[in-house]
């Protein structure tokens, strides 16, 4: 069992882990573009607040992921 202090800790913890993602960054829209840590770039087809489908380039193949390791692993490109 854990006192109330070790819980209070993982919850903050937990907490901030949560709040990594800026709320305006959150919005996923379809058509979209992102690109990830090595500069190769997706298109959004369709996202919802839990998965995102997106097409990579030079891959004809729909992916998914939900939406929050989509928002870890991508960024907005710049145009």
């Amino acid at each position: 069992m854990c006192d109330s202090q070790e819980l209070t800790e993982r919850f903050r913890k937990m907490l901030q882990r949560n709040a990594a993602v800026p709320r305006q960054e959150a919005e996923i829209v379809g058509g979209e573009r992102y690109q990830d840590a090595y500069g190769h770039k997706v298109t959004v087809i369709s996202a919802s607040r839990i998965r995102v489908s997106f097409r990579r380039d030079g891959y004809g193949n729909t992916c998914e992921l939900s939406a929050e390791k989509f928002l870890k692993k991508f960024t907005r490109a710049s145009q």
